[in-house]
């Protein structure tokens, strides 16, 4: 959070954004300047999906950490010679599910890279489950463990830069159910102008 207490928020901006709206604009911000990735934890076979955007208006990322509650927004590492970078992370499962499911629709660039966070999310450890073995001190099986590095592998290949793959796969009709449609301009003749 941002450490300067003279600032104080206008909550007009994210008072706009409802419903469809909310996600779209969403969406729209983790496909331009977000990332969906997954950490691995040291020492563990545990992976973790993270979703992140940064900007360097910490208010604009507090109103987003504020309007759904989730996640944290601290100062990111900057370059020097650049702006400081205010970095919005949500790394707690229940919350990365929550907002993939709702912004999922209206995803562009990113859309292969939520499918595949929200099928770890959903699946890890089901094997386990269904055998009917406890969370608490289990031993993970080999195949879960392949399945787990798979998916972490497959996430880090989507998110290479200069992969032709991660881009505009399965992708929504831009604007979708939210923006209402525009009727096709007339051709102009010699007299009329573009407006």
């Amino acid at each position: 959070m941002s450490n300067n207490s003279t600032i104080t928020e206008n909550p007009a901006p994210m008072r706009q954004f409802r419903g469809k709206a909310l996600w779209a604009a969403l969406a729209t911000l983790l496909d331009g300047e977000g990332s969906i990735f997954m950490v691995k934890e040291r020492g563990t076979s545990n992976y973790r999906v993270v979703i992140s955007t940064g900007n360097v208006c910490a208010r604009w990322m507090e109103a987003w950490q504020r309007r759904l509650c989730r996640g944290r927004v601290d100062p990111g590492e900057t370059p020097e010679g650049c702006k400081q970078i205010f970095r919005w992370r949500i790394d707690r499962k229940a919350d990365v599910a929550y907002i993939l499911k709702r912004v999922l629709p209206y995803l562009f660039v990113k859309r292969t890279q939520a499918l595949l966070a929200l099928d770890y999310i959903e699946n890890k450890g089901v094997s386990h489950l269904r055998q009917g073995l406890s969370r608490e001190g289990r031993k993970i099986s080999a195949q879960e463990l392949a399945w787990r590095e798979e998916c972490y592998q497959r996430m880090r290949s989507l998110n290479t830069k200069g992969n032709p793959e991660r881009l505009y796969v399965e992708h929504p009709i831009l604007g979708g159910d939210i923006v209402r449609s525009v009727e096709p301009s007339t051709e102009l003749d010699g007299n009329d102008q573009a407006q």
